[in-house]
């Protein structure tokens, strides 16, 4: 509002109109947002994931596992070529 002068405002349906030619459809396959790690599984079995350690089962003990990490879990324990259950 300038010199006195009113501006309209364009309403959101006005911007999608404008914008909706550079939309693209959403991808096909889900979008991972966790991050891989490869700890070693300690005498103790347990792997230490930055700063914070989980419980593997004993059987890992001195291997190198994979570990799926996401904001609020830890999940996808894996063995290299093999899928663990954790």
């Amino acid at each position: 509002m300038t010199n006195g002068g009113s501006r309209r405002v364009p309403t959101r349906s006005e911007h999608y109109a404008t914008e909706q030619w550079l939309l693209t459809p959403l991808p096909t396959k889900p979008f991972e947002t966790g991050r891989w790690f490869t700890p070693r599984v300690d005498r103790f079995a347990q792997v230490t994931v930055r700063m914070n350690k989980y419980s593997v089962p004993a059987r890992y003990v001195g291997r190198q596992v994979r570990v799926l990490l996401h904001a609020s879990r830890a999940g996808g324990l894996r063995r290299p070529n093999r899928r663990c259950s954790a």
